[in-house]
């Protein structure tokens, strides 16, 4: 949502600049991940053999991870889009009408924890800023900020997604109003009842304060037309 106003296709009738950021209580960690069938085991793997992936519409994760890895990298990456919705697109895998899917590690965690837990698919590369503590570490590529330093963004701020879905406000609430609904979402992730509620659904809580996102969505919005212009054609 954050970056749709300067990689989507130009109708988007907000400004994010603008809005008030309240705040984040996780990460939100992309990971791509193949099925056992498809031979596709690593990293390398992946810029030899093509392997087909199950996408949603362009604009969302399940879309923009592949095709970015594709266009930046070369991972051979085959989309078929028109799928409603992540879960639509794991039973696909599931019964092997594709072999991969690209989504927040939040979402494979909560939705299919055996994934992981059983080692039913196999880990491809980590999307994010650092390494995935969930993950084994040679089963994990994590160097996407790096690369799209050099290809793209001198910051990686384009190409990763750090946070999860944020809580915010209107673009014109009161400098006392923005600050009181701050400091309440930061009371509420350090709350013993929300933090036994998010264990019990698989939830990670690393919050993010509301002044940390509007920091980070100016850098994004300061970012040079040529970067912009740049991740754009990545993201095509």
């Amino acid at each position: 949502m954050i970056t749709e106003p300067l990689l989507g296709s130009g109708q988007s009738l907000f400004d994010p600049t603008k809005l008030t950021w309240i705040g984040s209580a996780s990460r939100e960690d992309g990971l791509c991940v193949a099925t056992r069938s498809s031979g596709i085991t690593s990293w390398n793997d992946l810029l030899e053999k093509e392997v087909i992936v199950g996408t949603t519409a362009p604009g969302t994760t399940t879309y923009m991870y592949p095709v970015m890895l594709r266009n930046l990298f070369g991972a051979r990456f085959k989309p078929v889009s028109g799928y409603p919705d992540g879960g639509q697109i794991a039973l696909a895998v599931q019964r092997n009408e594709v072999q991969a899917i690209c989504q927040t590690l939040s979402s494979i965690k909560i939705g299919r924890p055996d994934w992981l837990r059983d080692r039913v698919v196999v880990p491809l590369i980590a999307l994010g800023l650092g390494r995935l503590r969930d993950l084994p570490d040679p089963q994990i590529g994590h160097g996407t900020r790096a690369r799209c330093r050099a290809a793209a963004d001198p910051q990686g701020r384009a190409c990763a997604q750090s946070r999860g879905p944020p809580v915010l406000g209107a673009a014109r609430h009161p400098p006392q109003r923005a600050q009181a609904l701050r400091a309440a979402f930061d009371a509420m992730t350090r709350d013993a009842s929300f933090l036994e509620e998010a264990q019990r659904l698989r939830m990670d809580i690393e919050p993010a304060s509301g002044l940390e996102i509007e920091a980070l969505v100016k850098e994004i919005y300061a970012l040079p037309e040529s970067v912009i212009a740049r991740t754009k054609l990545i993201a095509k």
